[in-house]
């Protein structure tokens, strides 16, 4: 059962999608901004921080820890006086620093211990994903999208029994 008001999934993957063009636009802005700032701050910190976002004049950094954030707040300053020797960086005036503790810990710990059993979907979940799967053109994907969604609750409880 397709639901017509559903949109194929390719039509949001496309480059020339409306829905998705402000979105390329941001991550290609954020992009450049990320080569430039990198290249005025210290090597040390670099590592452990990442550009989170523009909106007007406020600068987002995320930092690995609280540190890091520390000691970006201690030379925004400098940052600032620098961004306004920069006509791509003159807009920067505030800058803030958000801490996000990096987790790259999880996926070895789940590789060490693979999860045992996916649990079983909502019927209406499984629905949606072989919906979802149908409108997939690549065959490889589509497939597995199809053997998730036969997942459901219903099909385990009718196994459990026979």
């Amino acid at each position: 059962m397709k639901n017509p008001s559903c949109k194929k999934a390719n039509t949001y993957i496309r480059s020339d999608s409306r829905d998705l063009c402000t979105i390329f636009i941001k991550v290609k802005l954020l992009n450049e901004l990320t080569h430039k700032i990198f290249t005025l701050l210290e090597p040390s910190l670099v590592k452990y921080c990442q550009i989170g976002n523009l909106t007007g004049n406020k600068l987002i950094f995320i930092t690995a820890n609280g540190s890091i954030a520390t000691q970006l707040r201690f030379q925004s300053v400098d940052l600032l006086k620098k961004f306004s020797q920069d006509a791509s960086l003159k807009q920067i005036q505030q800058i803030e620093c958000k801490v996000r503790p990096a987790t790259t810990t999880l996926p070895t710990r789940l590789e060490a211990h693979p999860p045992k059993n996916m649990p079983p979907l909502s019927l209406t979940t499984a629905e949606m994903m072989h919906n979802i799967a149908e409108s997939i053109d690549h065959s490889t994907l589509r497939e597995v999208m199809k053997r998730i969604a036969m997942r459901t609750r219903q099909k385990r409880g009718m196994q459990a029994k026979e």
